[in-house]
Order: C-alpha cells, then structure tokens, then sequence
C-alpha cells in the first residue's frame, strides 16, 4: 500500500495512484439536466486518469469506485484509444 498507510482508505489509494503515474480527478458539478457519469476512465497524452463524478456521504463509497476502476486499468478494458464510463453502478449489488 501507499506509504505511511495502515490500511486501504480512500486517500491511501490516491496516493497509490498518483505515484503510479494514474491521475485521479473529482468532477461533480455538471449543467443543469445534463445526465452525468458515476466514473470514467481515460487516457490523457498516454496516462491513465480516472474521474469520479459522484459526492459520496462517506468515504467507502468513494474508495470501491476508485478501486473498482482501477479494476479495469488492471484488466485491460481500457487503453490509449478507449475509455470506460460507467453510467450508472447498482450499489445494492
């Protein structure tokens, strides 16, 4: 884990991703009646950044987004020439 962390918390895994060259970006306020995005992830001039589009009342939330994410970094569903939007995650699932 990141250093001086104890354990996983969302700003750990920030950390974590910054220093691994993965940028992580908050975007939360959009037109109004404009449909926004849970999550995106992209790739800026061949860096990978996620953005996260949702205010979370607590922090868990915000870490299972980020790491669920980086999920599709890890495995490859997204490269320089895609991108992976997530419209909408069931958080009864």
């Amino acid at each position: 884990m990141a250093q001086g962390y104890k354990f996983v918390s969302f700003a750990a895994l920030v950390d974590w991703c910054w220093r691994h060259g993965i940028g992580v970006l908050t975007m939360t306020q959009f037109p109004p009646r404009q449909a926004k995005m849970k999550a995106m992830v992209t790739y800026i001039a061949k860096n990978p950044v996620i953005v996260l589009c949702e205010k979370y009342k607590y922090s868990a939330w915000q870490l299972f987004q980020l790491a669920h994410e980086i999920g599709h970094l890890a495995l490859q569903h997204v490269t320089p020439d895609t991108e992976w939007v997530h419209a909408e995650i069931d958080h009864d699932a």
